[in-house]
């Protein structure tokens, strides 16, 4: 399955490639399980940085303790859950107790949203299954969230560039439906990959009853075409959140204990100038 995301992707880079005049690109997504990983392998080569990348999505582990890795024989029906990259707490130094244990190994659909003005987060039940008042998640037609039902996610992003800034379109389906996402350029700076929110905070969009959306922005540079003081976009990245929350022009707060994993998923990656690998 992989080898024909690959070799569409590779088409559509030759032809979007044809002629140094062409101002649309398209690429289509890749289902990820971490930040340029997919079931604990690389996705993309990003240049100089090769495939860096973090896992951020586990198996929920019913014995307790952390949640388990996922790989190729991981079955569909497994439900997913919060899991924290020792390799992302190391690249970033961020001091491991900093994490709460209770946050790990946590069912995507219990992560713990905002319920009280000091701050308290908790686990909150579909709306009809509450009563009127009660903090709810908005209704959902399925249960847990599995492997396979966070597999069914597809895009295309389409980038039109008008001499030295951009437009995008993303059309999104099979996502989480009823859910809140963000949208992030991984940026290949001289310091390594780092996230900015694309189009400018805030770069959210929340998904309808079938997990379906479509998210539209400007952007001040062209991908294709920068200027001397500029880097190159690697790829764009669709993140969910299961705590129902945004932190501005951050993905997440990782130097609070909430590093990715905790509270946000990465779920789609559109390689731009990063390399699929074979």
């Amino acid at each position: 399955m992989r080898k024909m995301i690959y070799g569409g992707f590779a088409a559509l880079l030759v032809a979007g490639s044809m002629g140094a005049q062409a101002q649309t690109r398209t690429v289509e997504g890749h289902v990820v399980t971490g930040v340029n990983r997919f079931l604990s392998e690389p996705v993309f080569s990003l240049g100089q940085f090769g495939p860096a990348g973090f896992n951020d999505i586990g198996a929920y582990n019913p014995n307790g303790g952390e949640a388990l890795p996922l790989t190729a024989a991981t079955p569909l029906n497994t439900v997913l859950a919060s899991l924290v990259d020792p390799g992302f707490l190391a690249a970033f130094h961020v001091d491991p107790n900093t994490v709460d244990p209770s946050t790990l190994n946590i069912p995507m659909r219990d992560v713990g949203v905002y319920v009280a003005p000091d701050g308290t987060r908790g686990p909150v039940k579909d709306i009809f299954s509450t009563t009127q008042m009660t903090p709810s998640r908005a209704h959902s037609k399925t249960g847990a969230i599995t492997l396979g039902k966070w597999l069914e996610a597809k895009g295309t992003a389409t980038i039109r560039c008008n001499k030295q800034s951009a437009t995008l379109k993303i059309e999104m389906t099979g996502l989480i439906e009823r859910a809140l996402y963000d949208v992030w350029g991984v940026m290949l700076t001289a310091n390594g990959p780092a996230p900015i929110c694309l189009g400018g905070s805030p770069c959210a969009f929340v998904t309808d009853e079938r997990g379906q959306a479509t998210f539209k922005t400007s952007l001040n540079f062209c991908p294709y075409k920068l200027r001397a003081t500029e880097v190159p976009l690697g790829q764009i990245e669709v993140l969910y959140h299961a705590d129902h929350a945004l932190y501005g022009f951050l993905p997440e707060l990782f130097a609070i204990g909430y590093p990715p994993g905790i509270v946000s998923f990465s779920h789609l990656d559109f390689p731009v100038s990063s390399t699929p690998l074979q």
